[in-house]
């Protein structure tokens, strides 16, 4: 499913890869803000690491986050704390970074209540995701 209409990246663009609408994989190129850490190359790909992926993640939360976000967070909560993953918005986003609105932001799922449903790959429930969430912000200092 062929999206590209310019020949100009500005903010960023969005494509969504595959043959059939249901099947499709979203991919986002943005490229407009330097990196906090060394990009990774593969197969002569550009790629954003990890940790730039959590700092935009957390971003996106802080500014009223969707399902799919909060399940992303959720399962980037496997290798990084919430602590971890505030330091690196705050390296990555230092001007807009407001830690008591991004732990509010954190348990604050009514708009993306209203969201559509992702489908998990990994089988988890949208309440487990919630708990979860709610439980590990209870935890920063």
């Amino acid at each position: 499913m062929d999206t590209f209409e310019t020949d100009i990246v500005g903010m960023g663009k969005s494509y969504y890869i595959g043959k059939f609408k249901n099947d499709c994989i979203k991919l986002d190129l943005f490229y407009t803000d330097t990196f906090i850490r060394p990009y990774l190359l593969v197969d002569g790909l550009r790629l954003a690491t990890l940790e730039e992926i959590v700092a935009m993640k957390i971003d996106v939360v802080r500014r009223n986050g969707r399902k799919k976000d909060f399940w992303d967070i959720h399962e980037l909560m496997e290798l990084f704390s919430i602590e971890e993953m505030l330091h690196l918005h705050q390296e990555r986003y230092p001007y807009s970074h407001d830690k008591p609105e991004i732990i509010t932001n954190f348990s604050s799922f009514e708009n993306a209540d209203n969201d559509f449903n992702p489908t998990c790959l990994r089988k988890k429930y949208r309440e487990i995701v919630k708990l979860d969430l709610i439980e590990a912000v209870q935890q920063v200092p």
